[in-house]
């Protein structure tokens, strides 16, 4: 182990910026993992709890649940329980607009991985270069001091090797934080995709309730007062045939 680090040191100064990008991918990647989990970003058993609380009818409570979870899906849907009582398209861009807002918050640090797995092999390359040009710095101080003596091969070679230690190091970095970086993309746009369809759904669901228990609090308003009407026509009628009654009663005992 020993050797293997002073094999790495003889890459030069460029050996310090490729470890250190390494080691600040490594730890993008590792956050990013923690933080895209399921559990913390899509919970399905909020899904369902949400929408069986907006089938009862119950959307402070389900505004509650989703306040107490904190993951994105229950951040987008509050959304909409906020705006209880709004019209639709006004609840629909607030969705929109929070969901836009959660997408960023996921894809935050991925960049930063693109860009390591892209410089990571620039910095190697720049390695070699110098080490090329102190190689033929040596050559040609050499032939200087020893005008018309061969050049030593393992001489060269040895500072060939040494030259493209950073150009390995450099893709050794680039490739694995390339590779992690393809499967976070992949997994944050999956896990988007299925927020959108999710919660395009519940809050569908939730605007023909609200809308429905809007209408049903109405109608019964109006049958309400339909009834009092039918009631008062019918006193009217009532007091109607009384008067008829009396005019009769009274002819009557005129006649008499």
């Amino acid at each position: 182990m020993f050797d293997f680090y002073n094999e790495l040191a003889k890459g030069g100064w460029v050996m310090i910026p490729i470890g250190g990008v390494s080691v600040l991918a490594l730890g993008l990647f590792l956050e990013r993992v923690f933080t895209l989990r399921r559990a913390k970003v899509f919970p399905a058993e909020l899904v369902l709890r949400v929408r069986e609380l907006i089938v009862a009818r119950r959307f402070s409570e389900a505004l509650t649940v989703c306040q107490q979870n904190g993951s994105s899906i229950a951040l987008i849907l509050s959304a909409a329980f906020i705006r209880q009582g709004e019209p639709r398209n006004r609840i629909k861009e607030a969705v929109e607009e929070r969901g836009r807002a959660e997408a960023g918050r996921l894809d935050r640090f991925i960049e930063g991985l693109g860009t390591i797995a892209a410089i990571a092999p620039l910095l190697g390359l720049l390695g070699t270069v110098l080490g090329m040009i102190d190689v033929f710095r040596m050559v040609d101080n050499y032939t200087k001091v020893n005008p018309g003596a061969p050049m030593d091969p393992g001489l060269l070679a040895t500072g060939i090797w040494k030259a493209l230690i950073t150009t390995a190091a450099g893709l050794v970095v680039a490739i694995p934080t390339f590779v992690g970086y393809k499967y976070l993309v992949t997994r944050i746009n999956r896990l988007i995709l299925e927020m959108e369809e999710s919660a395009a759904d519940v809050t569908d669901l939730f605007l023909r309730l609200e809308e429905g228990q809007g209408n049903t609090g109405g109608g019964s308003a109006g049958g309400g007062s339909a009834n009092v009407g039918a009631e008062e026509i019918d006193d009217d009628d009532d007091d109607d045939n009384d008067g008829d009654d009396n005019d009769g009663e009274t002819k009557s005992e005129s006649g008499g």
